[in-house]
């Protein structure tokens, strides 16, 4: 599983992508930790999988960038709407949104492994499919997480 494969370079370069995104997702967990309690519970999952990522197992990158939308999710209120009156928490969700944003970005890569993951077997979609699930997707999730995470 993983990322598709061309050439040894490549592979350098999505190993080099993929321990990139872990480690941001490893300093988001742990700003996240100074928020609030579902902050740090989404921060200990986005932690747990960052960790696995950079030993190698590839096939919890759709689980780490779920992690991270849903800790997005959890965040964006907070740096928008709310202004914590510690400047430390301040900091500390500014500082998370910032590392979990990059792996946000890519949920669209990340997307089809996740399909592969639940059906349980390799999904041959062109890209206009891919995008198209993808949008699909992202469109739920910015309706359903905002109404259950509230």
């Amino acid at each position: 599983m993983g990322f598709s494969l061309q050439n040894k370079h490549s592979t350098r370069f999505y190993a080099l992508a993929r321990a990139v995104l872990a480690l941001l997702g490893l300093v988001a967990a742990l700003s996240s930790m100074l928020v609030t309690q579902s902050v740090a519970e989404v921060g200990a999952v986005v932690a747990l999988c960052s960790v696995a990522v950079l030993a190698g197992h590839a096939w919890l990158m759709p689980i780490l960038t779920i992690a991270q939308l849903v800790m997005v999710a959890l965040l964006m209120p907070m740096a928008v709407f709310q202004t914590p009156p510690d400047p430390m928490a301040q900091f500390s969700i500014y500082l998370a949104l910032g590392c979990a944003l990059p792996s946000a970005v890519l949920f669209h890569q990340t997307f089809p492994q996740l399909l592969t993951l639940l059906t349980g077997r390799t999904l041959r979609l062109s890209t206009q499919q891919t995008v198209r699930l993808t949008a699909a997707a992202s469109t739920v999730l910015s309706i359903v997480l905002p109404i259950v995470l509230a």
